[in-house]
């Protein structure tokens, strides 16, 4: 899996986009990454909680007729910034 940048993530996902027009479907997921740091021993688990400015989020965009992929990782500070770009483009990709 190759992660895109941002910006590199929302142009893919806007040819994607136009390429659905035709035939197909774009499915989008997000999920929440929170990375705790290593255990000290092998084989214990650290339960500790996690500072949200540490988390970020895995964004993953699907063409449903070709399989084409995009991902992207998306930090915390950096949340606000991408979501108004993707709503941007999704309501441009979006048809009646």
């Amino acid at each position: 899996m190759v992660l895109h940048d941002a910006d590199g993530f929302l142009t893919q996902l806007t040819r994607m986009l136009e390429r659905s027009r035709e035939k197909g479907a774009v499915y989008v997921t997000m999920k929440r990454c929170a990375f705790a740091p290593a255990a000290p021993a092998a084989g214990v688990a650290r339960l500790s909680p996690v500072d949200p400015a540490d988390c970020r989020c895995l964004v993953r965009a699907v063409l449903g007729s070709t399989k084409a992929t995009a991902s992207t990782m998306v930090a915390a500070k950096d949340h606000r910034r991408f979501m108004k770009s993707y709503a941007n483009i999704m309501k441009a990709g979006a048809t009646a």
